[in-house]
């Protein structure tokens, strides 16, 4: 990208591929561009509510898969399209304060449904790693169909 100095390409590049504005930020001095890193995410200690709402406030117009333990949990209400087309029931018993859920063995079945009817996805997955007595949670990869083919971005 350095030896591009044409702002129209640049420009071009991050208006073709949106999800590059997820990962950097194009960046103007003295006639020449360069990216600047936007994917060092803060820890958010404060429970598993408080890391999942930052991670939609990150990734706005995605759908985020987040993993706790051996399931992935949503903690806001899904549309009920969303929910038919997963066969997903609202959880009556969470401690968490989860709302729906499925086990990470069903991943694969479940993400190729999403990506057929359009959805864009984030999955956030658990490390090894604690913040107090919680476990850090990372954004691993953005998954979405383009036009052509289905597209891995990996953070």
């Amino acid at each position: 990208m350095q030896h591009a100095n044409s702002y129209r390409l640049l420009e071009s590049l991050f208006k073709r591929f949106s999800w590059l504005s997820y990962f950097f930020k194009l960046v103007w001095q003295q006639d020449k561009a360069y990216l600047e890193r936007r994917y060092i995410f803060k820890a958010v200690g404060g429970g598993i509510a408080s890391q999942y709402g930052y991670y939609i406030s990150c990734f706005s117009g995605y759908l985020l898969l987040f993993q706790v333990g051996c399931y992935y949990e949503f903690y806001t209400e899904l549309d009920s399209e969303l929910r038919k087309l997963l066969n997903l029931r609202r959880l009556q018993h969470s401690s968490r304060g989860a709302y729906y859920g499925f086990p990470v063995c069903k991943f694969e079945g479940y993400s190729q449904i999403l990506l057929n009817h359009g959805y864009r996805l984030v999955i956030v997955k658990e490390s090894e790693r604690y913040l107090g007595r919680l476990k850090q949670r990372l954004p691993e990869k953005l998954l979405f169909k383009s036009e052509r083919t289905q597209d891995e971005k990996y953070l």
